[in-house]
């Protein structure tokens, strides 16, 4: 994927820092830098579902926010390349939109607009049958924005890696049949891991046994 960091709205520290972790996502395409795959994580490393966290006393869009986004960010990053084929942890991209997630380390949004950067939020993962769980510090809706989904389901369709809100994964194999998607090399309107653009779709998205009408 070809982002231009010309356009980023870089004109404060915050919106600075943010480029860098939104740029930062894409340095994990780079063989380079990627160290030898680990075995797959152990099922202790899966946080079970939990309640929703206790909102700290400062504003999601605040720099004690970014601060702990972007520490968290780092940790989702590290974790996710000592474990590249895992099912679903990495940084995946929808529009102008960025999710990043891991088992232990959580996960981290960030949305820009034509202004700046418009919404953020952080929290834990949990994992239930075919669906995980964002539980976000912040509350998930920001006005006048999409919100946050509070839970979303890993499908696959070849070698791409999806994560769907449950109303998307009865519209994707729709969408396939229409040839909507797969969208490449642009960003589609689903969450598409970082580095899938490219990978082949053969026959139709794998939609869990639990969504099929």
């Amino acid at each position: 994927m070809h982002v231009d960091f010309r356009v980023l709205p870089c004109c404060n520290a915050r919106n600075g820092a943010l480029a860098i972790l939104w740029s930062a996502a894409l340095l994990s395409a780079i063989p380079s830098l990627r160290k030898q795959p680990d075995p797959a994580p152990p099922p202790q490393m899966l946080v079970a579902a939990e309640a929703k966290p206790t909102p700290p006393p400062y504003g999601k869009l605040s720099h004690a926010a970014l601060a702990v986004a972007l520490q968290r960010a780092a940790a989702i990053d590290r974790e996710a390349a000592r474990f590249p084929n895992h099912d679903w942890a990495g940084t995946y991209i929808c529009q102008n939109r960025m999710l990043k997630l891991a088992p232990a380390a959580g996960f981290v949004y960030l949305s820009r607009g034509r202004s700046g950067w418009i919404d953020q939020n952080y929290g834990t993962v949990g994992q239930l049958p075919a669906t995980l769980v964002l539980n976000s510090v912040f509350t998930s809706k920001t006005e006048g924005q999409p919100s946050l989904p509070t839970t979303l389901i890993p499908v696959h369709w070849g070698g791409r890696h999806y994560l769907l809100a449950g109303s998307q994964v009865k519209q994707i194999p729709n969408a396939a049949t229409l040839g909507w998607e797969p969208s490449a090399p642009a960003p589609g309107q689903y969450f598409l891991r970082e580095g899938d653009q490219q990978k082949p779709a053969m026959g139709l998205p794998e939609v869990p046994r639990e969504f099929h009408p």
